[in-house]
């Protein structure tokens, strides 16, 4: 087709640019280290203005060749906008045939009818009352109360993400946003929208059968399995999720790499792909504890006891006096905002520059003082006329709104309140098309008007659900929503932040997008795709132009500001209830 021979010359294109400036850069360097090695035979300055004056380094016929095609790609297919297809151009359409859509299609169709048969066992078979005769027979099982449910709640969540990474993907690549080379990620070893949806739909199948299996057995409504242990299920559902998380590795390394650099925060590398990762993981807060009492549930041998199906709560190993609930749980709950601080601060040391990375670690450092308070002290939560119950609602409306802001104007670029710049005239401001929405919006290319309305619902959503969140990570000892709903509302609570994770992910990956194709029109002659692969890598990198003074600085204002979110956990933790 016409966009597949078109996509074909332009990445042609972009390969040969690459390997000239490959060649220019392996000259820069041999050149640097002849000269420090052979000081008094010096020829850098006088081959290398030579060597970029040559065609290969200007390659302008090159870049005629590509504004070209830029300029008719966008005119055909995307009603003129030559900025999208730039990075259109450069993704490989995926090959997808007919068998392929099939296969993905029946799997699909399997795994919703396996949810909605969870949901009629649960839901509305599980409360049923059988009559046999003037008997009534209630065949009921809880599984909200079982300490099994931790294990499926956590891996459903985890599957919902999954998903939605597909929805992620598919609608960046449908508007044109280049999420592979803004991550950093390997183009040959990224996976499309199709394998996405592929492997969360098996992972789903195997999902709903092994808990519709496990219900089942814990009713006792299958005769031919009445013999077996009712937890080798769950542990044969884990086994096979580890599995799929780390085979094949050679697809997975970058993504668990990554994940074991977030841990090491702040002695590891911090990228977009780094702070990115670091923010999902925060959302994610549940789903850890959740996999915290299934291991403490396993390994302290409750899992073997008589009717340990119903003993969670008053295990002295995982109930709720016991050292996890007391210990652990607080941990686990406030270490990824512990992790995602370190970076900021990381970023600080490395740049120098108080803002944003001092302003963006005051948030989390904020959130984590606001929840370890209510971890440590449950009745905080719950208000009161108290001073300490009244400074928790303040701080948390505080953290809330604060995080709200960053969220809207940081994140995603939006709540602009000054007027725009006019493209036609420089120094010259004009009213919005659109208040408090930036002039450039990728998904309402075409239709602003229409679309523009997207934006404004994703800010009160995001207000309404980072509140939410922030309540979920209170325990539910604290009972916040009253008559003993948390332990219930808890799944939901799990999902929703999932579903405010991916549409913050949208809109973040969007103004990422934005901001380096303006940095592209602040470079001379550099392609938008190069920018997105160089402005990261310089970023991720320490700056040499901060002076040793300001990084010494940066570095112990980096120290004083971790020590005093210690020294609060550390209050916290003394003045426990």
């Amino acid at each position: 087709s016409l966009k597949h021979a078109m996509r074909t010359l332009y990445k042609r294109c972009v390969d040969l640019q690459s390997f000239a400036a490959l060649n220019y850069t392996a000259t820069v360097k041999i050149l640097k280290k002849h000269d420090k090695l052979y000081p008094d035979l010096a020829v850098r300055d006088r081959v290398l203005p030579w060597v970029a004056a040559l065609d290969f380094r200007q390659d302008s016929r090159l870049k005629d060749i590509k504004a070209e095609l830029e300029a008719r790609f966008g005119e055909a297919f995307l009603d003129g906008d030559a900025e999208v297809a730039k990075t259109l151009l450069c993704m490989e359409k995926g090959k997808f045939t007919t068998l392929d859509m099939f296969h993905l299609g029946w799997r699909c169709g399997l795994a919703c009818a396996l949810m909605l048969w969870i949901v009629w066992d649960v839901v509305i078979d599980g409360r049923t009352v059988h009559h046999e005769g003037h008997t009534h027979h209630r065949h009921t099982h809880n599984i909200f109360k079982d300490p099994i449910w931790h294990l499926y709640k956590a891996t459903g969540a985890l599957l919902l993400l999954l998903w939605c990474w597909g929805g992620l993907v598919y609608t960046w690549r449908s508007v044109g946003i280049n999420w592979v080379d803004i991550m950093q990620v390997d183009r040959r070893l990224s996976m499309s929208h199709m394998q996405v949806f592929d492997e969360a739909s098996l992972c789903t199948i195997v999902y709903g059968g092994n808990f519709l299996l496990y219900y089942k057995v814990a009713r006792n409504d299958t005769g031919f399995m009445d013999g077996l242990q009712n937890w080798v299920l769950p542990l044969l559902l884990l086994a096979f999720l580890c599995w799929r998380l780390i085979f094949p590795f050679g697809q997975r390394r970058a993504m668990l790499y990554t994940v074991v650099d977030v841990f090491l925060s702040p002695f590891a590398e911090v990228t977009f792909r780094h702070t990115f990762v670091a923010d999902v993981i925060t959302s994610l807060v549940r789903v850890w504890t959740d996999f915290l009492l299934t291991a403490c549930y396993f390994t302290s041998g409750d899992f073997q006891a008589e009717g340990a199906a119903q003993m969670g709560p008053d295990s002295p190993s995982c109930g709720d006096g016991s050292l996890a609930k007391r210990v652990f749980i607080p941990i686990i709950s406030v270490l990824p905002l512990w992790w995602r601080c370190m970076q900021c601060l990381r970023k600080n040391r490395e740049t120098g520059d108080r803002w944003p990375h001092q302003a963006n670690a005051f948030k989390y450092g904020l959130a984590q003082s606001v929840s370890i308070f209510a971890l440590f002290n449950p009745s905080l939560s719950s208000g009161g006329e108290s001073w300490a119950g009244v400074t928790w609602v303040l701080m948390f409306l505080i953290a809330t709104l604060y995080q709200f802001f960053w969220d809207v104007r940081c994140d995603w670029g939006l709540a602009q309140f000054l007027d725009a710049p006019d493209p036609q005239a420089d120094g010259v401001l004009v009213r919005r098309r659109s208040p408090l929405l930036r002039e450039r919006l990728m998904y309402a290319r075409g239709k602003r008007d229409e679309w523009a309305t997207l934006y404004y619902i994703a800010m009160v959503v995001d207000i309404v659900l980072r509140m939410t969140w922030t309540l979920s990570l209170v325990p539910t000892d604290a009972d916040p929503f009253g008559v003993g709903l948390q332990e219930y509302l808890s799944p939901v609570f799990a999902m929703l932040e999932i579903l405010r994770r991916s549409m913050w992910s949208l809109f973040r990956l969007e103004h990422e997008h934005l901001k380096l194709a303006r940095t592209r029109a602040n470079e001379d002659g550099l392609d938008t795709v190069e920018v997105i692969v160089d402005a990261h890598t310089e970023t991720s990198l320490p700056d040499d132009d901060v002076d040793d003074g300001r990084r010494r600085k940066s570095f112990l204002e980096s120290i004083a500001f971790g020590l005093i979110v210690v020294a609060i956990a550390v209050v916290a933790a003394l003045t426990k209830e």
